[in-house]
């Protein structure tokens, strides 16, 4: 077999392994495949799209088997694609970007946010007269008053205060006083 291509000049080229594209195959190609015939042997195969593979493109390729998502995201397989589904704290086509977690200030009440190096965290340094994860308690200055006895130290806490006495002084009053 030949093929005649016309330009200025006559150019015969060898048609050797030439394959066709037809519709007539017997054995129908599945999924969107598309059945080629070898011109040679007249022997049929299929030409899968990249979502699947097999003699008549029968079987789905699975995008999530290697695993590609990383950081503890879940992969969601598609056709011919894949999708991760990032856990918090985690964003990007693989969830390999961490998130800043102080990025939006979670600390409240002007507190200072610190990352942790533990799984991508945070915490919050508080003000004086805050607490709670993002400084969002407000803690009744209960020391304003001056309760401890001189020399004592007053700390305030959340319904209450404690008073601490220096380790050289004799003084009593080193416990809590609830005031609810």
């Amino acid at each position: 077999m030949w093929l005649v291509l016309l330009a200025t000049t006559l150019i015969l080229i060898p048609f050797i392994n030439c394959f066709h594209i037809s519709n007539l195959c017997q054995n129908q190609c599945l999924n969107n495949g598309t059945c080629i015939i070898n011109a040679e042997d007249k022997r049929e195969s299929c030409l899968c799209s990249s979502a699947f593979s097999g003699d008549r493109c029968q079987i789905k390729i699975n995008e999530c088997s290697s695993s590609p998502c990383r950081h503890g995201g879940q992969c969601i397989d598609g056709l011919g694609e894949f999708m991760c589904s990032c856990l918090e704290g985690y964003e990007g086509r693989l969830c390999e970007n961490p998130i800043d977690p102080c990025q939006n200030n979670p600390c409240e009440n002007q507190g200072t946010c610190i990352r942790t190096q533990y799984n991508n965290n945070f915490r919050c340094v508080c003000p004086t007269n805050y607490s709670g994860r993002t400084c969002n308690i407000h803690i009744k200055d209960f020391c304003a008053s001056s309760p401890c006895v001189l020399n004592a130290t007053c700390e305030n806490l959340p319904d209450g205060y404690r008073c601490y006495c220096p380790s050289n002084d004799s003084c009593d009053r080193t416990k809590i006083k609830n005031l609810t």
